[in-house]
């Protein structure tokens, strides 16, 4: 039976100036698809750097990990990343509003797409000149419009009302949120991105 997600001789070792340390080293594991598996441990013993790992945004750590039977070096680190979502303790929301917030991984989906199509005129000159930030904002106006239409209001709304969240506002700016407010809107942003 293939798993969802495998970990094979994981290890983690942090460079310093005195000596290398080892926060774990040859860890093994699977999980499969509807698994909810408790990661714990007392603060520092490297849970948070495990989890990393398994993003591939931990450049200590190394390992092989495979996503239903695909080996992660199969993957654009893009693509492992939409696939396997890393959900950080503390919640970074950028945006105007909830709802910019949590569009934000669309709306820099559209970017990049923008940006693969889009020759830069001023590359070869290095110069910054006003005509290509008001280009800059004219497309980020734009991409904000695209994201809204992928993933419209009332999306985000059930989401939000799913997870016992009514009472947040999705015109609210994300600094006014409570510490707990602000993770759960973290928490639906990655749901959202509907990562295996």
């Amino acid at each position: 039976m293939q798993m969802l997600f495998t970990a094979r001789r994981v290890s983690c070792v942090v460079p310093s100036a005195q000596s290398n340390r080892t926060i774990f080293e040859d860890l093994s594991f699977d999980v499969d698809r509807g698994q909810i598996v408790d990661l714990v441990g007392p603060s520092g013993s490297g849970k948070s750097s495990l989890l990393t790992a398994f993003a591939l945004l931990n450049p200590h750590a190394d390992g092989t990990f495979t996503l239903d039977g695909a080996d992660s070096s199969s993957f654009s680190l893009q693509q492992w990343r939409r696939n396997v979502a890393y959900l950080p303790q503390k919640p970074m929301l950028m945006g105007d509003s909830v709802a910019d917030t949590i569009r934000l991984p669309w709306t820099l989906a559209v970017r990049r797409a923008d940006e693969a199509s889009a020759p830069d005129d001023h590359a070869a000159t290095g110069k910054k000149t006003s005509a290509r930030r008001g280009r800059f904002s004219r497309l980020f106006r734009s991409e904000q419009s695209q994201a809204k239409l992928a993933l419209p209001d009332q999306l985000i709304r059930n989401t939000l009302d799913a997870m016992g969240c009514e009472d947040i506002d999705l015109a609210r700016a994300p600094h006014d949120l409570s510490g707990g407010q602000a993770a759960r809107v973290s928490l639906a942003r990655t749901l959202l991105t509907r990562p295996a």
